[in-house]
């Protein structure tokens, strides 16, 4: 709603095993495991249009994936924003596609500025990643970028190839 300039959403989704996603996920070959099935979403925003308040969770089965920060929709820019996901293990099974496993994935991003050229930081780590017979222990990125320019650094332990 809004109310004097300023703005208020609030969300909330939620599907029991067996719905709409693990549906549509099977349509397009992939077989999602169980604990998915059931996932929530809830997310708020807040405030006026140059300064809206956001703060948004997913949760289904032992993923965890959360947004918080600032969203100013006039310069479509973000004063600050803070990203984290974290993904159990889990195996993808596409219709006729090698199957792709990971043992973890995690995610951190702290944003800020401009949406199409943000500033900021963020990590991915994958540990026991599979795909078919390719195999890696653990693999990390971090970029971190301003203004001036992007740095990207990163590492893949034990890489296995067939």
């Amino acid at each position: 709603g809004r109310a004097h300039g300023q703005y208020r959403l609030e969300l909330a989704a939620r599907e029991a095993p067996g719905g709409l996603v693990a549906a549509l996920a099977g349509v397009a070959g992939l077989t999602l495991p169980k604990d998915l099935g059931a996932w929530r979403l809830d997310a708020k925003a807040a405030g006026p249009f140059a300064a809206l308040i956001l703060q948004a969770r997913l949760d289904a089965g032992l993923l965890r994936a959360q947004a918080d920060g600032e969203l100013d929709l006039e310069s479509r820019s973000s004063p600050g924003l803070k990203i984290s996901a974290d993904l159990p293990a889990m195996a993808l099974t596409p219709e006729g596609s090698a199957p792709l496993a990971w043992g973890r994935i995690g995610v951190r991003a702290d944003l800020n500025g401009p949406w199409l050229a943000p500033q900021g930081q963020a990590r991915i780590e994958l540990e026991g990643l599979s795909l078919g017979e390719y195999r890696g222990e653990r693999l990390w990125a971090t970029a971190r970028g301003d203004a001036s320019g992007l740095i990207v650094a990163g590492e893949i332990q034990g890489l296995r190839t067939p």
